[in-house]
């Protein structure tokens, strides 16, 4: 499930890691505390942000059975308008940015991952302290920002969902709004050794 988001040089980045950290890391997160504690639908779900240089994009991913893909993808869309429409908790907020600044920190431990740092920070126009700034800046991202972030980007009405399985779950699907069939590729060939499925 997609839809374009926000590039690295939009301050919304800072809240909106905080943002894909409350929707995916963990059991406890709002995507795995629903499609997967509490009704069972998969072995994980996870929807963040991914910010580019030229453009980004809001993506979610679920791997789920056939028979429960309509349910996996309500379900989603479910947790995606309770981030919508009502704040976070501050222990949320508090455990998402200790994690963002913390992936931070591991992944800037060795040279080659220092020097992929600098690299990023001439190639993105940022400034050269920024990396070192970078905790103090999800440190200060707030409550109110997370919630305008997601109502901003993650529009449910524009949404393009893809969904790769059977052509028995279109009648699920169906449900929930119009529906194209692509085969994949490869589906029709009959090279010996090689099964094509849809």
């Amino acid at each position: 499930i997609g839809i374009q988001g926000y590039d690295l040089s939009n301050n919304d980045r800072f809240a909106g890691s905080i943002a894909g950290q409350i929707l995916s890391n963990g059991i406890d997160s709002r995507l795995n505390k629903v499609l997967r504690a509490e009704k069972g639908l998969t072995y994980g779900s996870y929807g963040f942000f991914r910010p580019n240089r030229h453009g980004g994009a809001f993506e979610l991913n679920i791997d789920t059975k056939p028979e429960t893909t309509g349910d996996a993808i309500t379900s989603a869309f479910e947790v995606l308008e309770t981030m919508r429409t009502g704040p976070v908790t501050e222990d949320e907020m508090n455990t998402a940015k200790r994690r963002v600044a913390g992936m931070m920190v591991l992944e800037t431990q060795t040279i080659q991952q220092q020097a992929g740092r600098r690299v990023d920070t001439i190639l993105n126009g940022y400034s050269i302290d920024y990396y070192d700034n970078y905790p103090a800046m999800i440190a200060a991202a707030t409550v109110e920002q997370v919630q305008a972030v997601m109502n901003k980007y993650v529009q449910p009405d524009r949404m393009t969902i893809v969904v790769v399985a059977p052509e028995s779950v279109k009648a699920q699907l169906e449900e929930l709004g119009e529906v194209t069939v692509v085969k994949m590729p490869l589906a029709d060939m009959q090279t010996p050794g090689m099964t094509g499925r849809p």
